[in-house]
């Protein structure tokens, strides 16, 4: 942790307690990876993994703080949110981690009264861990990213993500063709993961 910043002193044991309960849950991910197998749940594909890892982060967190609401992508909203709330997706980049492909990760925030202060993302497969914390930046491990400081849009990387919205790839095919005469570089992947990385 790193020293002398307000906000982070503030809210250190809900950063250390995201930070175990994304490293424990990608733990879980990785011993895991050979046995997922994929069930289509309307748009999306779920695995049985993505339900242990959300236990997995649950636990931790209920342990911590068992007064604190837990919304999670498997599990859905609480019945009776308290100002306190964890946001979770235990697995962002399903389809890329059935595929044996590195670009997923897991996903856990923290909301107070209302007020999103925490953002962690820790990519089980190179154990990296991005976090956040409102008002002090972001970081890769203990080291701040900056933001680019290319000012020219003919040089920039733009990343493009459909989602799933059914027509995302005839939108993304429009913006593409928009937008790629106009900047240097334009990339269709996981935006969660390829923003960390441009």
């Amino acid at each position: 942790m790193l020293e002398g910043h307000v906000e982070l002193e503030r809210y250190n044991r809900e950063l250390e307690t995201a930070f175990l309960a994304a490293r424990n849950a990608g733990k879980q991910i990785i011993s895991q990876r050979t046995n997922s197998r994929a069930e289509k749940s309307g748009l999306e594909l779920k695995t049985e993994v993505d339900n242990l890892a959300d236990r997995t982060i649950k636990r931790v967190i209920a342990e911590a703080f068992p007064n604190d609401s837990i919304l999670t992508e498997e599990s859905g909203f609480p019945q009776s949110p308290a100002e306190r709330l964890w946001v979770v997706d235990p697995i962002d980049g399903t389809t890329n981690f059935i595929n044996g492909l590195r670009a997923y990760s897991t996903l856990i925030a923290f909301v107070d009264k209302g007020k999103l202060v925490i953002g962690v993302s820790f990519l089980p497969q190179s154990q990296e861990m991005f976090w956040a914390v409102d008002g002090e930046g972001a970081y890769k491990g203990n080291t701040k990213i900056t933001v680019s400081q290319m000012a020219d849009i003919g040089k920039a990387s733009i990343v493009l993500d459909p989602g799933y919205h059914p027509q995302g790839v005839e939108k993304i095919s429009d913006a593409w063709g928009k937008l790629r005469p106009n900047v240097g570089n334009v990339g269709v992947l996981n935006a969660i993961m390829d923003t960390r990385y441009h």
